[in-house]
């Protein structure tokens, strides 16, 4: 290489990354401060490598001299050990990955089952205990609240007929002018029939509040 370069100087110097060297022929450049020289293959020139220093550099010298300054290469021989130690321990964790994927695909399918049954048995804790009761206790309080909600809507249908019926019965007693003993007469026998009706909606309500009592208790047993 060297006798090709007939304009120029011949050169071994590294790269912009410090990982390899490059022969080139090209014209010598001052090189200032303790730092090696370089080749920019982008900008196709020599100049000083900012990020590999050299302490045995010199603080100015000569591009073509590079090659007395060993300490530049053994960064460029530093860098490709690590390199290749960096690839074969890339090479080994893929090796190890291919190994643990072979290994959980030659697994059966009856393993996979069981697997499967043993981790749904772990999961049943009693934290997933807990929280199905608490579900059916608020389920049977929901169920408790409308049938009593239900139950209160009917008594008042029926207390609001039966006061409809007196009310009506009143009225017709009202428009048809009679004696005074037989208005008496009649008060007498509307007020027994309001005392009647008044022992029928307390029955009612006692049947009613019986049927909520056997109903909730049903509703707790199951």
């Amino acid at each position: 290489m060297a006798l090709s370069c007939l304009s120029f100087e011949y050169h071994c110097v590294i790269n912009a990354w410090g990982n390899e060297t490059i022969e080139v022929c090209a014209p010598k450049l001052r090189i200032v401060g303790n730092n090696c020289a370089e080749y920019s293959q982008g900008g196709k020139r020599l100049q000083r490598n900012g990020i590999v220093p050299c302490k045995n550099c010199p603080s100015h010298y000569f591009s073509n001299e590079s090659f007395k300054y060993q300490e530049c290469y053994e960064h460029v021989n530093n860098a490709k050990t690590s390199h290749t130690t960096q690839l074969t321990t890339e090479s080994i964790s893929v090796e190890s990955t291919e190994e643990n994927v072979y290994q959980s695909t030659s697994v059966t399918p009856m393993e996979n089952s069981a697997r499967l049954v043993q981790n749904i048995d772990n999961q049943n804790t009693p934290s997933h205990i807990i929280i199905i009761s608490v579900c059916v206790v608020v389920g049977l309080a929901g169920i408790i609240i409308v049938f009593t909600a239900r139950q209160q809507s009917w008594a008042n249908k029926i207390c609001s007929h039966f006061k409809r019926i007196v009310l009506q019965s009143e009225g017709s007693k009202m428009t048809t002018p009679e004696p005074a003993i037989r208005n008496v007469e009649e008060g007498l026998e509307v007020q027994n029939r309001l005392l009647e009706k008044e022992t029928q909606i307390q029955e009612v309500f006692y049947k009613l509040n019986e049927s909520s009592d056997n109903a909730n208790s049903n509703a707790v047993s199951s």
